[in-house]
């Protein structure tokens, strides 16, 4: 299991807001970019409930992506891989890593899912499926992400 220290987790937002700079001078930057925070989780049809806590998606420029859980105890990255943007509506996943112990069978798949913005692309909504393992049901998700702010810092 990875475990990140918040130093470490500061020396990663740092370097997303120095890449987020970068990018910003790209002709078109992929509204994806950046780093979310979910905000709402649907489940297998049911209803919202509450998201795991401190759950944070990571877009990079170069297409690759992770998500990352930040506990009272640090952090771990759960799972990673690159993405694709396939059209207006879905785009790619392909999972390299996936945290020990997990419950669905994420490393080694490419998942298409479907996902949309509010208008001004601070809300990213993602559905999809995901396998379980062995003894674990297949899981279909709603999932309602809403993008973090980077606000420069100033130096002391």
């Amino acid at each position: 299991m990875k475990r990140l220290t918040l130093l470490g987790i500061a020396t990663i937002l740092v370097m997303l807001v120095s890449l987020n700079k970068l990018s910003a001078q790209e002709v078109e930057k992929s509204p994806f970019e950046g780093v979310w925070e979910l905000t709402q989780l649907a489940t297998n049809g049911s209803g919202s409930r509450m998201p795991i806590p401190g759950l944070m998606k990571f877009f990079n420029p170069d297409g690759q992506f992770f998500n990352l859980r930040v506990t009272q105890h640090g952090a771990v990255i759960t799972h990673g891989g690159s993405y694709q943007i396939n059209d207006l509506q879905t785009y790619t996943e392909t999972v390299k890593s996936e945290v020990k112990g997990a419950f669905y069978a994420l490393a080694g798949k490419t998942y298409r899912i479907r996902y949309s913005f509010n208008e001004d692309k601070t809300l990213l909504t993602l559905s999809g499926l995901v396998e379980g393992k062995e003894g674990v049901e297949n899981l279909s998700y709603t999932e309602v992400w809403k993008r973090v702010e980077m606000k420069p810092v100033n130096p002391i």
